[in-house]
């Protein structure tokens, strides 16, 4: 939607923008392992998938036959797959989730952290990551999810034990994203490196 008196354009569902409201409440919070363990449990509630299982989150990548971790998904898979996911929550906690906004909620969320371009489509890895990050389940038993991007090297020989840590850095920068908005579009830098600002978590 268009802004007319700050003539910019706002991407986002207008409970989506409360939350991103609320989570900058928590920059009060003075660690930042506490900030932004408060931050993702606030999204994770919103978005109801505190209460979505790590099997029914695997059920429903198995259903759409996400596998190619490095294919891209366009905005109708992403809610088609949405939609599985909460209509099954529905069935279970028919009080507690309302489909249309929480798919409509996920998506953005989905969009703004993985297409920050605009493109209108993420990679089933990015999908997989978000979802599986945030479902209900011990972080041991996310590693060991089959859908779960540090499944793909755990199982191999030792010596490749460096990709599994590199892997696990990645996946370590992926979630600290995840509450964060997208920030605002800005020109290229020039050539040399140039240091930004310290943004809290």
């Amino acid at each position: 939607r268009e802004d007319h008196e700050t003539q910019t354009t706002c991407w986002d569902h207008p409970k989506m923008t409360e939350l991103y409201q609320s989570l900058a409440d928590l920059n009060n919070v003075r660690f930042s392992a506490y900030r932004t363990a408060m931050k993702l449990r606030r999204l994770q509630k919103a978005l109801c998938l505190d209460l979505l299982s790590l099997s029914a989150a695997c059920d429903a990548l198995d259903q759409h036959n996400l596998k190619q971790n490095d294919q891209p998904m366009d905005i109708l898979q992403i809610i088609n797959c949405l939609t599985t996911i909460y209509d099954r929550l529905e069935q279970e906690h028919n009080n507690l989730v309302n489909v249309p906004l929480c798919v409509d909620m996920c998506l953005n969320w989905l969009l703004n952290v993985y297409d920050t371009g605009r493109t209108g489509r993420i990679r089933v890895l990015s999908f997989k990551t978000g979802i599986i990050s945030l479902c209900k389940a011990h972080l041991e038993d996310k590693y060991r999810c089959k859908s779960c991007i540090l499944t793909l090297y755990s199982s191999i020989d030792n010596c490749f034990s460096f990709l599994f840590f590199f892997l696990l850095c990645a996946y370590i920068v992926w979630v600290i994203s995840l509450p964060c908005p997208p920030p605002p579009p800005f020109p290229p830098s020039p050539p040399q490196f140039q240091a930004g600002p310290v943004l809290p978590l």
